[in-house]
């Protein structure tokens, strides 16, 4: 093999070479290009990420927020229901001493009818005496 074939040889070689290290360059670009976007698109997914995380937050806080009121109006709730329970017992007590005083006074009120009717015959039989005194005068004057 002479110099000028090896030189060819070396010259087609170096075409290649240098074909192929075009080629690698491109694909480094395009690697580049899409390892930037792949950046960008990390960047973009980060402030979701931590919005995402901030709205979470502000989620919890109202989630703790509302339970702190359940418990509040729980709270109110068992407190009426105490109330409630009291007025009950109360009105028990009441309704208690309402049918005794009614029994009572249906009772007096008996007794009162009675008596009246006692006063009627006490009445009648003094206005009886009265005529009869009052005859025994007239005869005897």
């Amino acid at each position: 093999m002479s110099a000028a074939q090896s030189l060819g040889e070396a010259g087609v070689r170096l075409k290649a070479a240098e074909e192929k290290i075009v080629s690698i360059n491109a694909d480094l670009d395009k690697a580049r290009s899409e390892a930037a976007q792949c950046s960008k698109d990390l960047g973009s997914a980060k402030q979701e990420v931590a919005s995402l995380k901030q709205y979470g937050q502000s989620s919890n806080d109202q989630i703790s927020d509302l339970k702190k009121y359940a418990d509040g109006v729980n709270s109110k709730v068992v407190e009426m229901n105490a109330k409630v329970a009291e007025l009950n017992t109360r009105e028990a007590d009441l309704t208690a001493k309402l049918e005794f005083s009614s029994a009572k006074l249906a009772d007096l009120t008996g007794k009162l009818k009675e008596c009246q009717g006692d006063l009627t015959v006490v009445e009648r039989t003094a206005s009886d005496a009265l005529k009869k005194a009052e005859e025994a005068l007239k005869k005897n004057s």
